[in-house]
């Protein structure tokens, strides 16, 4: 809810009009009488006459309370004089009345100020509360599981076909092994037939023919039985031989599950660090969104304690200094005539300009309690809240039923009186204006303080954009149209995920967004978006979206965004304009929303968006982004890539390096 335009105390202390009327009742009652009361009315009169006699510097505070009590003692005390003397004794004592109520009114103007400072303050906690919860949501949100169950399953497999390769590995080990072993025993066995077959055949050198024959045909029978041995380990070494390869491709398949298993576990140690990165992020999110709650409790406390104490004390005492002051224009009602009158109805009007000051400052507290209450993320005390809220709801109501029923007695009271002081008229009219927004809620027929009182007076109806993409024309000095249809795109542009539909929607040309790295990264981003479609005819998106692993957390993100994006109502979201700036809450939104007139037109300001991000490690964080898409996007626009897949390998591996040197691994809002 927005905080109402701010309502002064204007109670009137115009000597012009309350010296006049005692006047005039002493030229009644016959002035040349110098009864006690002519007397005092006389002096009395010189006082009041003295404390404007420095022109428009009022005297000090001291000097006038000091003055005003005197006239009501001297001008109260007199009890003799004619009904006319009596009259305007009384008219004196409802104008040093009205005197003495300005200075506690000063004073709860003052406290006013305290209240909208701490109003301010409070609803900044609460801003700041939305958006740190808002982070914690989204680094929540930050989900691996589902590549970590992946890589668990993939690390099974590689552990079935490494136990596989080693077992078959150790089966033709074995089975070489035996071969080797057969083989070398036939060729042992081929030797030693061939030793003696060579020792047999030594020994018929001296025999004769006849006496060599049987020897000759022994040895040739263990040279056959040799040369038998030797084919067959020849046979079985060349099987063992044929076996060596499947003991290679073995090998090799068990060196590489071991290297696959190696690598998934490295994958999922980086899961497992950025999960828990996300982790403390959601822990520290939380922990500055406790804060906020606390700064938030703190504030109402103060709220509570301020109303309770000087606002209270110093709006009682403005009421009762005017109600001492009608008291006393009523008892010269009979004889004062319509100067009587006249002072009646001031004092009236002084009461409800008083009720209607004191209600607003109820009003603005009532606002807060309500956006306290409609917070997005529940806070801890909403119930204190809402209880709150109803106790002030109902404080606001009795006030601005005092008001009006002093409005109308005023206006009872002037009636038929011709009125010299175009002041009062004015205060009337003005006041009038004002009941009548509020009427409503008065007789009970609506119950929405914002609708009721117009609180967001300056939020007009949502305004479309058109289809060329401009804001449609709003109304002539209706600012917020325009607002809200900027804040409108850039919401469907975020929800899309759409870079080129920034363009008109956020400061990109400017001296300020020349130099902010935001502005630079939404440029490059844009340059990448029309380049990509261009020559792949996919979005950024899509290509980003074909790197490995990190291409699922982009549509991860992508898709928390328009779930964000998808709960904000801008036609409920609330503005406040300072001269070129603008910033935007309510409604939905995770964060403020800041706007900068640039040429008449409002766009979003990217030095200042969610909190600011041009200063401190972001501005290299989004300059490096800048420059990394920028290149990119230069790349494909030469034709360098044959596709999107090459497009997506060489950003890929740029875009890790960039988010692993920041410690989070995910990518930034906003820019490329």
């Amino acid at each position: 809810m927005k905080q109402s335009k701010v309502i002064s105390l204007p109670i009137t202390l115009s000597l012009r009009l309350a010296l006049p009327l005692a006047g005039t009742m002493l030229l009644v009652g016959g002035c040349d009488q110098r009864t006690p009361a002519a007397k005092a009315v006389e002096q009395g009169s010189r006082q009041l006459e003295a404390l404007n006699a420095g022109g428009s510097t009022a005297a000090p505070e001291s000097t006038r309370q000091k003055t005003y009590n005197e006239v009501v003692a001297l001008a109260g005390g007199t009890k003799s004089g004619t009904p006319g003397e009596q009259a305007a004794s009384k008219l004196l004592v409802a104008s040093a009345q009205r005197g003495l109520s300005q200075i506690p009114a000063d004073a709860a103007v003052a406290a006013d100020g305290k209240v909208r400072a701490m109003i301010t303050l409070t609803q900044v906690s609460l801003s700041n509360w939305s958006s740190t919860n808002a982070s914690a949501d989204a680094a929540a949100a930050f989900d691996v599981s589902k590549q970590l169950a992946e890589i668990a399953a993939s690390k099974v497999e590689r552990e079935k076909e490494i136990a596989a390769s080693t077992q078959r590995q150790g089966e033709l080990q074995k089975q070489i092994a035996d071969l080797r072993s057969l083989a070398k025993a036939k060729l042992e066995q081929a030797d030693a037939k061939q030793a003696d077959y060579v020792k047999q055949m030594g020994t018929t050198q001296q025999l004769t023919a006849v006496q060599a024959t049987p020897i000759v045909e022994a040895a040739n029978v263990s040279k056959r039985e040799g040369d038998q041995f030797r084919l067959a380990g020849l046979k079985i070494a060349a099987e063992a031989d044929q076996i060596e390869p499947l003991l290679a491709e073995a090998k090799a398949q068990v060196e590489k599950g071991t290297k696959q298993r190696q690598d998934l576990g490295e994958i999922e140690k980086s899961l497992n660090e950025r999960q828990a990165s996300a982790q403390q992020e959601v822990a520290a999110r939380r922990a500055d969104a406790q804060k906020a709650a606390g700064e938030i409790d703190k504030g109402v406390a103060d709220i509570d304690a301020l109303f309770a104490g000087e606002i209270a004390s110093e709006y009682g005492k403005t009421l009762d200094a005017l109600r001492k002051g009608l008291a006393a224009s009523k008892d010269a009602k009979a004889d004062g005539g319509t100067s009587a009158s006249m002072s009646i109805g001031v004092a009236q009007l002084d009461l409800a300009e008083t009720t209607w000051a004191r209600a607003q400052a109820t009003l603005s507290y009532a606002s807060l309690l309500e956006s306290l209450v409609q917070a997005t993320h529940p806070l801890p005390n909403a119930s204190a809240f809402t209880t709150k809220l109803e106790a002030v709801t109902k404080e606001y109501a009795d006030l601005m039923t005092q008001t009006s029923d002093s409005f109308e007695a005023a206006k009872a009271a002037i009636q038929g009186v011709r009125v010299q002081d175009k002041g009062v008229t004015e205060r009337l009219e003005k006041l009038k204006g004002l009941l009548e927004s509020a009427s409503k809620f008065l007789k009970g027929e609506e119950k929405d303080l914002a609708a009721a009182f117009q609180i967001q007076a300056r939020s007009a109806a949502p305004i479309a954009a058109n289809p060329a993409g401009e804001n449609a024309p709003a109304a002539p000095g209706d600012e917020t149209g325009a607002i809200r249809a900027t804040l409108e795109r850039f919401i469907a542009a975020s929800k899309a995920n759409d870079s080129r539909a920034m363009v008109g929607v956020i400061d990109l040309e400017s001296p300020a967004a020349a130099q902010d790295p935001i502005a630079a990264a939404t440029r490059a981003s844009i340059k990448a978006e029309t380049a990509c479609r261009a020559k792949f005819q996919k979005s950024q998106e899509d290509v980003i979206k074909l790197i490995p692993l990190f291409g699922p957390l982009i549509s991860q993100q992508s898709a928390q965004q328009a779930a964000v994006y998808n709960a904000v109502d801008p036609s409920k979201a609330e503005i406040q304009i300072a001269g070129n700036t603008a910033r935007i809450t309510g409604g939905g939104l995770p964060f403020p929303i800041p706007m900068v007139q640039v040429n008449g037109k409002w766009l979003v300001n990217p030095g200042a968006l969610a909190g600011g991000a041009s200063t401190g490690p972001a501005v290299q964080l989004y300059t490096k982004l800048a420059a990394i898409t920028d290149a990119w996007a230069n790349d494909i626009n030469a034709g360098k890539f044959a596709d999107a897949n090459a497009a997506a390998a060489d950003l890929g591996p740029k875009l890790q390096a960039l988010f692993t040197s920041i410690g989070g691994g995910t990518p930034p809002p906003g820019g490329g």
